[in-house]
């Protein structure tokens, strides 16, 4: 019976495309050691390379963003600030490119320019669809999660359709990483 009402509560939806599971978003319980060696393979886009140190007792950002999503452009304003911030305290930031050619919004010369207008001083990697389902079958962007440095997750945000509520503050991930440091 739940399972009716859901479908049919999902049919009136403004966006009908929408699943359940797209609806709730990510819910990643720890980045494990093998979804590590998976976004080390990654196709390299920007910044530095990913590798097995990368992650070794580290603090980790991990953002899913598109070139095209205005709401990611405040969002890397605010992770490189971060990164100034806290890099040397051992906070590692890895943006995954995900939707870029999204309804062709986007595509490889966005991506370019929007990689040099920021300059992003961290890894930034094209995603694919094993790592979107590793971290919790990801639909929407920016979907941001940090991690203590023992994996597990301490924080994520999945911008959700409509809301007011775009990305997340400097403020909102500093309280999230200042308790993990």
């Amino acid at each position: 019976m739940k399972r009716i009402l859901l479908i049919c509560a999902l049919l009136v939806l403004p966006n009908s495309a929408y699943t359940a599971e797209k609806w709730r978003g990510t819910n990643v319980a720890a980045l494990t050691p093998p979804m590590q060696a998976r976004l080390a393979k990654l196709k390299y886009l920007h910044g530095p390379r990913l590798a097995p140190a990368t992650f070794r007792d580290k603090i980790v950002v991990v953002t899913f963003f598109a070139s095209w999503c205005p709401p990611c452009h405040v969002e890397f304003k605010h992770l490189k600030t971060i990164h100034a911030k806290y890099a040397k305290r051992g906070v590692r930031i890895i943006a995954i490119n995900w939707f870029q050619s999204w309804e062709g919004l986007g595509g490889p010369e966005k991506l370019q320019i929007f990689l040099e207008r920021y300059d992003p001083p961290f890894a930034v990697v094209e995603g694919d669809k094993t790592t979107v389902r590793d971290f919790g079958n990801v639909t929407r962007i920016p979907t941001l999660l940090v991690f203590a440095r023992d994996g597990k997750n301490g924080f994520h945000f999945v911008h959700r359709y409509k809301a007011k509520k775009t990305h997340v503050t400097l403020e909102e991930m500093e309280a999230a990483i200042k308790p993990l440091l």
